[in-house]
């Protein structure tokens, strides 16, 4: 079994790509909108394209630079926004990264580019207690479940736990 594993293995890694490069659909947004949530928070709410989908709980990579190649500029940022809105919105901590001052420089108007989004952060519904333990940022998938709650009246119990340094960050 060993011997067969490790064929596969080989096998797999000459099936790769050398020198070609696999290309991902990049979106191109428009800033909308920027607002300070928080201290040390910000939201960026930009143009939705009509045919970028998600679900609730992914990522995608926002890139504020001129390149969307150049990493400088370029965040895996959650998707705080709900699916019904025709806007994307993000959250984030302010830092001293070349990407949080780019993001701090934005005008409306402005443009920016995503990646398709991805992961499967998320829940299911059932009858049972839905509990969320949550600190920070870390708010910013959490908001459009919360909303997909809302949406579909959900009458099960919901409790949020909800953590920051101080009260200034919430």
């Amino acid at each position: 079994f060993s011997s067969l594993l490790y064929f596969f293995m080989l096998q797999s890694k000459n099936m790769n790509f050398k020198g070609r490069k696999i290309m991902k659909k990049i979106y191109d947004l428009s800033l909308i909108e920027r607002n300070n949530v928080a201290e040390n928070t910000v939201e960026l709410i930009f143009t939705k394209p009509d045919d970028y989908f998600f679900k609730i709980g992914q990522y995608t990579f926002l890139n504020v630079g001129d390149n969307p190649d150049d990493k400088t500029f370029s965040r895996a940022l959650s998707i705080a926004s709900h699916l019904d809105e025709n806007i994307l919105r993000f959250v984030m901590r302010i830092s001293d990264s070349e990407f949080k001052k780019r993001c701090l420089e934005m005008k409306n108007g402005d443009n920016a580019t995503i990646t398709q989004a991805t992961g499967n952060f998320g829940f299911k519904f059932s009858d049972k207690e839905i509990v969320f333990l949550i600190s920070g940022i870390g708010i910013a998938p959490i908001i459009p479940m919360l909303m997909e709650l809302e949406k579909i009246n959900y009458q099960g119990k919901v409790s949020l736990f909800y953590s920051n340094r101080t009260l200034a960050k919430t």
